[in-house]
């Protein structure tokens, strides 16, 4: 399944839209909550803030409540999440989407436009989950399971369903997984290194 993620704001932000952070950002520092340092979530405030040229500090929280909380409280003035992860509060009205992160808008929030669409050019970010098996397991049982969830996930119902929890559910071979891991640890590498972000 992939997805994207969401730049958030409070429902009563000044900030209505992407624009008026940019702007924002490049006058004055602004900050960006996220989870967990290192998450995916984390590297694409990390990233927007590289791409974009603003001013901005990222704050990783525990859980992606605490982040909601302090875009609430006004403590930080976007977050970075992902749908699922917040249905309840962006369908609620709590939180505000101003952009998503892909390559194109996304079939459950169609009117949230991307980031590039909002002039920030270089920068596009889909997460994704996959289903990984023990080094060494044999091609049958490998080749079995993804006939399986292929099967799966081709269904009309689990497909509306994951779709209403903000996920694109598609298939794929191992050696296209393989080659989308490998992408990915390409370019989340540079970000970790520009960022200077170390474990410790």
């Amino acid at each position: 399944a992939y997805f994207d993620l969401l730049l958030l704001t409070s429902a009563n932000s000044r900030f209505g839209n992407l624009g008026a952070v940019l702007a924002e950002g490049r006058r004055r520092p602004v900050t960006f909550g996220s989870i967990n340092p290192g998450s995916t979530q984390h590297l694409s405030a990390e990233l927007f803030k590289s791409v974009s040229g603003v001013q901005a500090t990222v704050i990783p929280f525990k859980t992606s409540g605490e982040v909601q909380l302090a875009l609430q409280r006004g403590d930080v003035d976007v977050g970075f999440e992902s749908y699922a992860a917040l249905k309840g509060a962006i369908d609620g009205g709590l939180l505000r989407a101003v952009a998503c992160t892909g390559s194109s808008r996304t079939a459950w929030l169609p009117h949230v436009p991307t980031v590039k669409e909002e002039g920030v050019a270089g920068y596009d970010v889909t997460g994704w989950n996959a289903f990984y098996m023990p080094k060494g397991t044999p091609q049958l049982a490998i080749s079995t399971l993804n006939a399986a969830i292929q099967a799966a996930i081709a269904e009309p119902e689990l497909r509306k369903r994951f779709l209403a929890m903000g996920a694109d559910p598609r298939g794929s071979t191992p050696a296209e997984m393989a080659a989308v891991l490998a992408r990915d640890k390409r370019k989340w590498a540079k970000v970790i290194s520009d960022a200077k972000i170390s474990v410790s």
